[in-house]
């Protein structure tokens, strides 16, 4: 698996983050095993994985040094993985090292990337 895939220091912008967020993104990713284990039938074949706020796809908790992926890097490594990804971040420099990231998947080419607030933006992804 691509060095960008893994929860490790990759040379690219990290996320700080604080140790109870390695929890939460267990939360997620458990959550996202469940629904794409359960969704991915002949019903469900389009699923979109939407992240508002996606961040540079990895977190770093200063104090420990420990590195894990963050939720847009959960969605791309899951075992089932979604059709297509919605990936926004307010500052470019986290969609670059995002991108970056996910191009190191094969799923890469799934995924539009926005820059800017969602919340202000006039058009639906």
């Amino acid at each position: 698996m691509h060095d960008h895939l893994q929860p490790n220091i990759d040379g690219l912008r990290l996320r700080e983050s604080g140790p109870w967020a390695a929890e939460k993104l267990d939360y997620l990713a458990r959550y996202i095993g469940a629904f794409e284990t359960s969704m991915r039938t002949k019903r469900w074949r389009q699923r979109s994985y939407i992240d508002l706020f996606a961040g540079p796809g990895k977190c770093l908790v200063p104090e420990t040094g420990a590195v894990f992926l963050g939720s847009p890097m959960i969605a791309m490594t899951t075992r089932f993985p979604f059709t297509h990804y919605y990936f926004a971040d307010l500052d470019p420099a986290n969609i670059a090292a995002l991108r970056e990231r996910c191009n190191g998947s094969p799923l890469g080419k799934s995924v539009d990337y926005f820059i800017g607030d969602r919340n202000q933006e006039d058009r639906a992804l």
